[in-house]
């Protein structure tokens, strides 16, 4: 029986939203499958509304992740918290499914596809100091996820946020990482 992450929106609409979920969750039981909703199972006593619970919530939900053999991915849009997930899952390697339309199926497709590519890079060793870098390009929520993970996973991991102009003028960052 795979454990299967249930990866859809819980903000919006949130009861239609929780509704739904649980409606992905009876699905799979009926498929064999061990359904993981964390948006259904934290939002009975975590403040959706409130930031810091919400980030409690969704670092609780990255690390059950983590246990998970699938993850379903159901929407028509990818939210904040459903990116990390996405993310999360494409650098592990986990087996996904996707449920939408077309373009939905593409983006996240995508996103889980950059997210392990950025796994699969090798890191440039730094000769005078024998650092190994690794250098990719975030946006700025994942950039906070992205430290918020490597705090909690890899002691002695650190995050630098470089900012440069390209050639066309437009500002891009890209965060170098290195494990000392």
């Amino acid at each position: 029986m795979k454990m299967t992450y249930i990866c859809s929106p819980c903000r919006g609409d949130y009861e239609k939203n929780i509704k739904r979920a649980k409606e992905y969750c009876r699905q799979a039981i009926f498929e064999g499958l061990l359904p993981i909703a964390p948006h259904v199972y934290f939002t009975q006593f975590v403040d959706d509304t409130n930031t810091e619970e919400r980030k409690h919530a969704l670092s609780c939900g990255l690390q059950i992740l983590r246990y998970c053999q699938l993850i379903r991915v159901y929407g028509c849009a990818v939210s904040s918290g459903m990116l990390g997930e996405i993310q999360l899952a494409g650098i592990l390697g986990i087996e996904i499914e996707v449920y939408g339309s077309p373009e939905f199926i593409k983006h996240v497709h995508e996103i889980y596809q950059n997210a392990k590519e950025i796994q699969q890079e090798k890191p440039e060793m730094q000769e005078d100091t024998g650092h190994a870098y690794l250098k990719i390009t975030l946006d700025e929520q994942g950039e906070r996820e992205l430290e918020e993970l490597f705090r909690k996973e890899m002691r002695g991991a650190h995050i630098h946020p470089i900012r440069k102009e390209s050639s066309n003028n437009v500002k891009t960052k890209s965060t170098e990482l290195y494990q000392s």
